[in-house]
């Protein structure tokens, strides 16, 4: 009966102490606050063919300062700035000019690759330094496949046209034929 009634108090102080505990933790600072450098998500652009433009924005977990100036990068190097949208966000044009170069924005060259790319944009949100990331990639394939294909065609095609007209020649041959043999018969 002892250790019953031991083990109740034991519990009853328990859930006295609990409540003040999480106020103590409330007013410690938790949660942390929140690193806008660490933890941004990845945005998937999605592929684009050399000679398309890739459309999109860049948002931060943090967003930007709106008319902040944002660094952008492609591939790790320079890509010039851009002014900060009203919602905070960056947006991005980017035309694969080649399988080695594109044009960014303004238009700025920068260098890409056949394949995977990344473009991050780096600024000032009202927390701290932030910025945002994005991949896409280039598929080589299709100006490889150009490159390699068949002589460009420059010019009426008219072998088609030619027969059908051969074909309406002899058709009218064949009338002025029949009808001389009816004169000729009569």
């Amino acid at each position: 009966m002892k250790r019953f009634v031991l083990a109740a108090a034991a519990a009853v102080m328990l859930m006295a102490v609990a409540p003040a505990t999480a106020a103590v933790a409330q007013t410690s600072g938790y949660p942390p606050p929140v690193n806008c450098l660490n933890g941004n998500t990845v945005v998937n652009l999605g592929t684009i063919n050399v000679g398309q433009t890739l459309v999109g924005r860049l948002v931060p977990v943090c967003p930007f300062i709106p008319g902040s100036t944002v660094s952008m990068t492609v591939n790790g190097a320079g890509g010039g700035t851009k002014v900060a949208a009203v919602d905070g966000s960056v947006p991005v044009n980017l035309l694969a000019l080649s399988s080695t170069t594109g044009q960014l924005n303004d238009p700025v060259t920068v260098p890409i690759q056949c394949g995977s790319n990344s473009i991050t944009a780096s600024g000032s949100s009202a927390s701290g330094p932030t910025e945002a990331s994005a991949i896409f990639a280039v598929n080589c394939a299709v100006a490889a496949q150009a490159a390699t294909g068949r002589v460009a065609f420059t010019g009426a095609n008219i072998l088609r046209w030619s027969l059908g007209a051969l074909a309406l020649i002899g058709l009218g041959a064949l009338f002025v034929l029949g009808s001389r043999r009816r004169r000729e018969a009569r």
